[in-house]
């Protein structure tokens, strides 16, 4: 409709023809039986409608319209879809958190680790230096070993005697003092060792000299040096390796508290200073 048709007296519908012009200028009426129209230049909602129609799609049902369907594989693909999903974002996440946390700590025990090398080495050089003043101390005591004990023994007077047999003369006065090792009485039955320190280095040096005239006299009696409880360890495990057939050690000796050893089939004797050095030699730490 090119206009609209209001109803002014309202009684009685009817449906009165009337024409209408395409485009109006202005407001007309037309009068009926008993009934005036106004015709309208707007257009208004028809008198039949309360409110101004909507338009509005509906969807379409019925038999031909394709319903989606879901299978139970394709739950399962896209449950592991999500698991595959959510795995990967979490790791992501713990090792995002890892690195950050566990970085910094790294660092610090490269650091720690670092320091206690450092310190290491710096033990181990300052117990070298300890062991060799200790054993400078030691560097005029002579060690006698197997001697007979008797009461009221005199220990200098069985010094002088022990030298006379190796062919070496030395008086009581090259003597500063002697003892026994221990104490009085042992449960084990085995003799005290003799602790003699000379008074200067050459008496000590013609005391551990009689040791190879000792051997060639058959003698019990073993004249060694004073050392300290790592070198004595290091002599210990020598002699030890020396009674070994599977060593290449064939003979070891003290000499100024140094330890030596001689190996088969080479001229040159070897200085060893810690068990560390053994090891080549068939030595096994427990």
């Amino acid at each position: 409709m090119d206009s609209t048709i209001t109803n002014l007296s309202t009684t009685h519908h009817q449906s009165p023809s009337v024409s209408c012009g395409s485009s109006p200028q202005q407001n007309q009426q037309y009068a009926g039986d008993q009934q005036t129209y106004v015709l309208s230049q707007l257009r208004h909602t028809p008198p039949y409608m309360v409110t101004p129609p909507m338009l509005q799609s509906t969807p379409v049902q019925g038999p031909y319209m394709p319903q989606p369907v879901l299978t139970d594989m394709d739950i399962h693909r896209i449950i592991n879809s999500l698991r595959i999903s959510l795995c990967e974002e979490i790791q992501g996440m713990v090792q995002a958190v890892v690195q950050e946390q566990v970085q910094p700590l790294r660092h610090e025990i490269t650091d720690l680790r670092q320091s206690v090398s450092i310190l290491s080495n710096k033990v181990a050089f300052l117990e070298h230096e300890l062991d060799n003043t200790n054993q400078y101390s030691r560097r005029h005591c002579v060690l006698v070993s197997n001697v007979p004990e008797t009461p009221d023994e005199d220990t200098n007077q069985i010094i002088c005697d022990i030298a006379k047999q190796g062919g070496a003369n030395i008086k009581e006065s090259d003597i500063d003092r002697s003892h026994r090792n221990g104490p009085p009485k042992r449960k084990d039955g085995k003799r005290r060792d003799i602790i003699v320190k000379f008074t200067h280095y050459k008496a000590k040096s013609d005391c551990i000299k009689c040791r190879k005239q000792l051997r060639v006299n058959k003698s019990n009696i073993f004249l060694n040096e004073q050392l300290t409880p790592m070198r004595r360890a290091i002599a210990f495990h020598c002699r030890a390796l020396k009674k070994n057939h599977h060593s290449p050690i064939t003979d070891t000796w003290t000499f100024d508290g140094n330890i030596y050893i001689k190996l088969n089939n080479q001229p040159q004797s070897v200085k060893i200073s810690s068990l560390q050095e053994l090891t080549e030699f068939g030595y096994r730490p427990n």
